[in-house]
């Protein structure tokens, strides 16, 4: 008998040790958590921490009040439940902790509950603060809207949408002898647009219109003037510029602009649902629906010049200048393989690259102007890269 109480004193003195150092782990993953801001994990590590000690130690007590006071800084009107944990937590810890060694982490939580104090103590009170926010809340809310209607009018007018109903469509080039005007020493240019394949988009709005000169120097406040003829025509930008222009529209308006994936914007191209597989964007006849190297003054002058929006015919989807006038980005990075293992519903394109894609042609394009064809961003002293925008 005497030996098997032994026996058991020992298993339960290993089985607490074993307790105790499982604790330490999870109280060192405590403390990555919140220097790794992840502050609802450390608390709940913590808790685990205290269940497996079956109590709490001064260091366990001093992360839980840092991590629950960030936590609450970042909506201390949330909850008062919450506010009042918080302070029951600094009583404990400066009655029961005034120990030698402790002193910072002390002064830590001291500086904690001075800092409650100017936060309501009643709940009443409380309440009464977070009535108020919410009404400032609703009337910044109000007013906000109000801005955001404006600009929206005013972005309306100058940029209409279409709805471009969702659907399943063949992307990308059979063969060279598609294409009916290519030359056979330009059919290297196409091997990108290969295989053909069947791809499913979901519907989406797109602009029926490039991006102009007007909005883009409304969007960055330019008041710099510039003549009708300028403001008509399509913006020039990088890839990356257009992503700031794109996000303080954003802003401006409350919506949520996009440039089109390469898939969306070939289908919206080549006309959705109503397609009627025209070699170029509305029509077999490049110069009905596009401003291109043989009627923008490229062969006369030697000095093409990009052309107002929308005065050429319009696509099946009531869509102008896809073809032509200038290049437009997508949000794709390029590669020329990629058509290879797309994706079949709604591709976004490769996960990296170097450059993003561009469609469509400019003016300086002559077998570049096909709807299938694929070119990797380039450098902009050529003049005639723009965007057309996709609004969620």
């Amino acid at each position: 008998m005497k030996h098997i109480l032994i026996g058991l004193i020992v298993l339960l003195g290993i089985s607490a040790s074993a307790q105790n150092t499982v604790a330490k782990f999870k109280y060192e993953d405590a403390e990555r958590a919140f220097y790794d801001n992840k502050f609802e994990d450390c608390i709940k590590l913590l808790t685990e921490t205290e269940a497996l000690l079956g109590q709490t130690a001064p260091n366990i007590l001093h992360l839980r009040i840092m991590a629950e006071h960030k936590l609450f800084k970042s909506n201390p009107y949330e909850s008062f439940e919450k506010l009042e944990q918080i302070r029951n937590h600094c009583t404990t810890y400066l009655i029961n902790y005034d120990i030698a060694g402790l002193e910072e982490k002390y002064r830590d939580v001291y500086n904690i509950q001075n800092s409650l104090n100017e936060y309501p103590q009643s709940r009443a009170s409380f309440d009464e603060k977070v009535n108020l926010i919410n009404r400032e809340a609703d009337k910044k809310a109000a007013e906000q809207e109000k801005v955001y209607v404006k600009n929206r009018m005013f972005i309306d007018s100058l940029l209409p949408m279409v709805l471009v109903e969702g659907g399943t469509f063949l992307m990308g080039l059979k063969n060279e002898k598609e294409l009916k005007w290519i030359h056979r020493s330009q059919s290297h240019l196409y091997k990108d647009a290969m295989p053909q394949h069947q791809v499913t988009i979901n519907a989406f709005k797109i602009a029926i219109l490039e991006t102009t000169n007007q909005i883009w120097n409304w969007v960055f406040d330019i008041t710099e003037s510039i003549n009708d003829e300028d403001s008509k025509k399509p913006v020039v930008a990088s890839w990356d510029v257009t992503q700031e222009f794109i996000l303080k529209l954003n802003i401006h308006t409350g919506r949520n602009y996009r440039l089109p994936t390469e898939a969306e914007w070939e289908y919206a191209a080549r006309g959705g649902n109503k397609s009627k597989n025209y070699q170029f964007s509305g029509s077999d006849n490049k110069n009905e629906v596009s401003w291109n190297d043989a009627n923008a003054s490229f062969f006369e002058t030697k000095t093409p010049k990009s052309h107002n929006v929308g005065l050429k015919a319009a696509n099946e989807l009531g869509i102008y200048d896809m073809t032509g006038n200038v290049w437009e980005w997508c949000s794709d990075w390029y590669a020329a393989d990629y058509y290879n293992n797309s994706p079949s519903n709604n591709p976004l394109g490769p996960d990296n690259g170097n450059l993003r894609v561009a469609r469509g042609g400019s003016v300086q394009c002559n077998f570049g102007c096909y709807t299938v064809n694929r070119t990797l961003g380039f450098d902009l002293a050529t003049g005639f890269v723009g965007f057309r925008l996709v609004m969620e």
